[in-house]
């Protein structure tokens, strides 16, 4: 009696968990490649949902286009990139550089100095991830690095990058 007792505990705990985690439905799925590429605006909340579960349970961030396109033929269609992208801090870098004469006792020498500095804002570098090196942030490749994420890149039929990438 026991025995049937918590056998049926454990069967509705494996129900109850199982639903706390449900899969998304194929429309959830499908709606990302509408909403992934403009970050999951409002309305997109689903999609979003059905996203994070695909990452969380270690499949493809986005179904195959093919099985959302009840047209599509197989050969066409939006399809994605993936990858590793670095994240480069905030810095200076020269803006204008110029030529100076310095005098030396070897004589004349020409001079590569910079004029004037620009501020770069932080940015994603896509195609590598953040090296740390030993010696600190500066050390790091590629330089300036602080951060690794990957991305996702959508494309549409013509090639085209769609919207800004996806950076998680």
């Amino acid at each position: 009696m026991n025995r049937i007792f918590i056998g049926i505990v454990f069967s509705v705990l494996g129900l109850y968990s199982g639903a706390a985690c449900a899969v998304p439905s194929h429309d959830d799925q499908c709606a990302e490649w509408l909403c992934a590429p403009y970050g999951f605006p409002s309305g997109c909340e689903q999609a979003k949902h059905a996203y994070d579960w695909r990452r969380d349970h270690h499949m493809a961030p986005l179904p195959p286009y093919k099985s959302c396109d009840e047209n599509s033929d197989g050969s066409s269609g939006l399809s994605y990139r993936q990858g590793y992208a670095a994240y480069i801090r905030e810095h200076t870098e020269c803006a204008e550089w110029g030529t100076q004469t310095v005098y030396t006792s070897m004589g004349p020498k020409e001079s590569k100095t910079c004029r004037s500095y620009k501020t770069v804002p932080g940015y994603w570098k896509k195609g590598q991830p953040c090296l740390h090196g030993s010696y600190g942030p500066d050390s790091n490749t590629p330089k300036g690095c602080t951060d690794t994420k990957r991305y996702l890149e959508f494309i549409d039929t013509d090639g085209q990058v769609m919207g800004e990438p996806l950076y998680y």
